[in-house]
């Protein structure tokens, strides 16, 4: 349980655009009594996220509307950014050194500068608070009978094939789940070449995507290739192959699993994938009952965002004649 007073949970909520917004779906769901703070500097985030909040049956005792951080209250169970990656850095220093917070949830891309994983890990080893990556589909439940298939084998390949997913903020999805399904974050590296020669405007303003083909590979698999096609049209589909197991993932719900102790017949398996808004009240609960969440840790998931940054910073510094000292992706 919460220990604020009165065993009421208080929760931040900092960016309610976008995904922010699904994180508030799900946190009026809560069957708890909380206190919520929301964060943001649009006015018309704020306002839609207070439509919201009003129409909702939630069990919150406060809600507090702010566009400031200093805002906040002194002591928070749990502190929610999802704002896009520029601004992330600054806004998890001014929770860690300012404020009490027990459990800290990011969103990702992490950050756009090397630099920054570096700050963020000094201002880790001076803090209480447990800080998990917001990489879901290790959470999802399905992707749990894949790992005894592949957590204890060598010589993986792992492909995801597909158009326009978002080469640069997804990425990491993927190879979380990698990391998830292997046991393992170790030795990713990740080479550029065969990304496309342009990139693109992402739709949030200010902000690059990527297309092509992103090879790598890491401690437990030998390749690794991510493909986002600029002209395909197509539902994404993740392959993971072993000397003994291959198993297709459709986006669209259903995997495939073969096996050779079972003569390669294919078992189908569907399942539902879940939205953020269905998420976020469970691994709150989580966390307040437990101490810990199945989400990634930040440790864990700076091994994986590191090798990809570098990449995406290597193929931006090939295209261009100014000095790159950051990525934009979010």
């Amino acid at each position: 349980m919460s220990d604020t007073n009165n065993d009421i949970a208080r929760i931040a909520l900092i960016g309610v655009g976008g995904i922010g917004f699904r994180h508030l779906q799900s946190i009026l769901t809560l069957e708890r009594p909380f206190a919520l703070h929301i964060v943001d500097t649009s006015n018309k985030a704020l306002q839609n996220a207070k439509n919201e909040c009003e129409m909702a049956d939630a069990k919150t005792a406060e809600r507090h509307y702010m566009q400031n951080l200093s805002e906040l209250p002194e002591k928070l169970d749990i502190a929610i950014v999802a704002t896009s990656s520029l601004p992330r850095l600054a806004i998890v220093k001014e929770l860690m050194e300012r404020r009490n917070v027990r459990f800290i949830i990011l969103e990702k891309f992490l950050f756009p500068n090397p630099d920054d994983y570096a700050v963020m890990t000094e201002l880790l080893k001076n803090s209480e608070s447990k800080v998990y990556v917001n990489c879901v589909m290790r959470v999802w439940g399905v992707f749990d009978q894949l790992k005894p298939l592949f957590e204890n084998e060598n010589d993986l390949y792992f492909g995801v094939s597909g158009g326009n997913w978002g080469l640069g903020c997804s990425s990491i999805h993927m190879i979380d789940l990698l990391a998830y399904i292997s046991s393992s974050a170790e030795g990713f590296t990740f080479s550029e070449d065969l990304l496309d020669k342009t990139v693109i405007p992402s739709k949030r303003d200010g902000y690059i995507e990527f297309t092509g083909t992103l090879a790598g590979r890491s401690e437990r698999c030998n390749q690794i290739l991510l493909t986002s096609s600029r002209s395909w049209d197509a539902p994404t589909v993740i392959e993971i192959r072993s000397e003994n197991t291959i198993a297709i993932v459709h986006e669209t719900g259903i995997m495939h699993i073969s096996r050779k102790s079972e003569g390669w017949t294919t078992t189908e398996i569907p399942f539902h994938v879940p939205f953020q808004s269905e998420l976020t009240a469970t691994l709150i609960n989580t966390l307040l009952n437990t101490g810990t969440c199945n989400l990634t840790s930040y440790a864990e998931s700076e091994k994986l965002h590191i090798p990809l940054l570098n990449a995406f910073m290597r193929h931006m510094r090939s295209l261009s004649e100014n000095e790159v000292t950051s990525c934009p992706i979010t």
